[in-house]
């Protein structure tokens, strides 16, 4: 998807977390990912916290 059309659903979508476009692939290898889309959420020391294909239902514990 081109880069203007991808802002373009994200601000459809109201998608106010980052978004990450790993062209290189260095994240995908990195956090191992096999799908997308990937929520990872890191804690305060940059260790995985979730990983999943979906958010969590509820993001407070990750605040």
């Amino acid at each position: 998807m081109d880069e203007p059309r991808l802002l373009g659903k994200i601000f459809e979508l109201g998608l106010t977390y980052d978004q990450i476009r790993d062209r290189d692939l260095e994240l995908t290898r990195l956090f191992r990912v096999t799908g997308t889309p990937t929520v990872i959420i890191l804690d305060a020391n940059g260790e995985v916290a979730y990983k999943s294909h979906e958010a969590p239902q509820s993001w407070k514990a990750y605040l």
